[in-house]
């Protein structure tokens, strides 16, 4: 059952779920490392950094990331769904930051406290998950790897959804539905 599950979410849908803690590469440079925070969040073990206390770093070579590998049938735009626990911004200055990017392309750096409001604060401790979207493009069918890099210590980064072209859902929306198909294919 479960399988057939994934066979419609990559088929029908044209979305790729994976779970943070499915990596197929977990890279930290010395003193760093990934840590597995078990049954966080709505999707089960998220992935956080240590020491938490770390200076920010440049993501791209050899920054610390995390790789899942993929394959995709077509090229074209895809875009990717980061979803993080919310995380309350706890330093002074800019926002925690993130980037992502597929392959060897430049990763996109973002902002996760860009948006400073009550309402958007109240939303994603609710949904217990915030969603941050990136676009890329994808020259060639064939092996991709997809890349979430650390900037800032203190984010947990929870499931990646990689959309091929298939319709834009609202995931925050989409954890508190009923229907197995949906929530089985976001949040399991």
């Amino acid at each position: 059952m479960a399988r057939e599950r994934r066979l419609f979410s990559e088929e029908f849908t044209r979305e790729v779920s994976i779970k943070a803690a499915n990596h197929t590469n977990a890279v930290s440079p010395k003193g760093r490392q990934w840590l597995l925070v078990p049954d966080h969040g709505l999707t089960g073990p998220g992935m956080t950094t240590l020491p938490v206390d770390a200076t920010a770093l440049s993501p791209g070579r050899e920054g610390m990331r995390l790789e899942y590998r993929m394959q995709v049938a077509t090229a074209g735009e895809v875009k990717i769904q980061t979803i993080l626990a919310p995380t309350f911004k706890f330093q002074p200055g800019q926002g925690l930051r993130f980037a992502v990017s597929i392959d060897d392309e430049a990763p996109q750096i973002v902002d996760v406290h860009a948006v400073e409001s009550e309402q958007h604060w109240s939303r994603i401790v609710s949904d217990g998950a915030a969603t941050f979207t990136t676009t890329h493009k994808i020259d060639k069918p064939g092996a991709k790897t997809p890349k979430v890099w650390v900037v800032d210590p203190g984010l947990v980064v929870q499931k990646m959804v990689v959309n091929l072209g298939g319709t834009e859902t609202d995931l925050s929306r989409a954890a508190g539905e009923s229907s197995p198909a949906v929530s089985e294919r976001y949040w399991h």
